[in-house]
């Protein structure tokens, strides 16, 4: 589902000289492809994160691509610099 995203949702709207963010319920499952077309894209880049929890895990359930896995996989991305993160309120990694 990451590389849909990234190759055929924003990569192709970047492409047209839009500009893409991703906002909803479990985006989390299809960030990841985001913020690779992001780094294909820009030189560097940041994430403002909007959740109520860090999603640092290392993997869940045996899922390293798992919601509460995606802000522990993307600094993995050399262009991101920066993530901010708001209205954390569990901070379980």
């Amino acid at each position: 589902m990451n590389q849909w995203v990234e190759q055929q949702r924003c990569g192709y709207w970047m492409d047209q000289g839009k500009l893409v963010g991703l906002v909803g319920g479990l985006s989390q499952h299809t960030a990841l492809g985001l913020f690779r077309a992001q780094a294909k894209g820009h030189k560097r880049f940041g994430i403002l994160h909007t959740d109520q929890h860090l999603d640092l895990r290392i993997a869940y359930e045996g899922f390293t691509y798992s919601h509460a896995s995606i802000m522990h996989n993307a600094p993995g991305i050399p262009q991101l610099e920066r993530i901010v993160s708001v209205g954390i309120r569990d901070l379980h990694a």
